[in-house]
Order: structure tokens, then C-alpha cells, then sequence
């Protein structure tokens, strides 16, 4: 999505994620698929592009997974690294997949009192991958 983002709005790619925090994605698209903001930022249209290619990517694997047993379900998509907290992908993939979806916050749900300046919570989920591979002690 970053790397997408850079190219459409004639930006060099970049490690720093601040612009792609800075995305609210649409969580339902009108008149097919366009959602009225993307013919004024092509930032948002290229994010929803890789959205899309990643839905697509995801019902595949969700029905590849279904149809290996007849007792196996898929009940919750749950949303982690840098990429994951920015505002309202969990509404988009629960529009999109017809599943529920939740962003990771490993400060809430582990009771941590942080700065909220420092950690803001579309960073949150990408907190998740650290705290899990030190759990580890990779």
C-alpha cells in the first residue's frame, strides 16, 4: 500500500508511514466501487486498487481453506503489523468479506498504560508482530 501510494502521488517510496497513517479507507464503496474521493486523490484510489487485489487474494484463500474439510469455519479476521491499524480497514474487510474483522491492539488489551502521543492507535497493530516474536525471543 505505501509503495503504491508513493508512485501515485509522484512521491519517493519511503520507510516512514506517516502518510499512509494519515488514510481513513471508505469501508463501503458506491457506484461501483468508486467512492467519490478517489477521482480527487489518486492516493486513495491506488490504496483501494491493492485493498481490492488483497480482498480478492483473501476470499480465494478463505475458500481454499473451506473446502479442505466439511467442519472447518472461519470466524474472525483479525488485522496486525504496520499496516494494519489504519482507520476503518476492519470496517473495510467485514464489508467486503462478510466476516468480522479487528484491528490488534496489544497496549489495550494487555492494560498498558503508554503515552498515547507516542503510541497512537493506528501504530498499535504493528506493535503485535514485536510483542510477539520477544514473546518468543526471536
Amino acid at each position: 500500500m505505501q509503495t503504491a501510494l508513493a508512485r501515485a502521488m509522484s512521491l519517493p517510496t519511503s520507510r516512514d508511514m506517516e502518510l499512509l497513517h494519515g488514510m481513513v479507507i471508505p469501508p463501503t464503496p458506491i457506484d461501483g466501487g468508486k467512492t467519490g474521493v478517489t477521482e480527487l486523490n489518486p492516493g486513495m484510489a491506488a490504496i483501494l486498487r491493492v485493498l481490492g487485489e488483497l480482498t480478492d487474494e483473501l476470499r480465494r484463500s478463505i475458500d481454499f481453506y473451506l473446502n479442505q474439510s466439511e467442519n472447518l469455519e472461519v470466524a474472525q479476521i483479525i488485522l496486525a503489523g504496520p499496516g494494519g491499524g489504519l482507520q476503518q480497514l476492519d470496517e473495510f474487510f467485514t464489508q467486503r468479506l462478510s466476516l468480522p474483522t479487528t484491528q490488534i491492539d496489544p497496549i489495550g488489551s494487555l492494560s498498558l498504560e503508554v503515552d498515547t502521543d507516542k503510541y497512537p492507535q493506528v501504530q498499535r497493530s504493528g506493535l503485535a508482530i514485536v510483542l510477539g516474536l520477544g514473546m518468543r525471543e526471536v
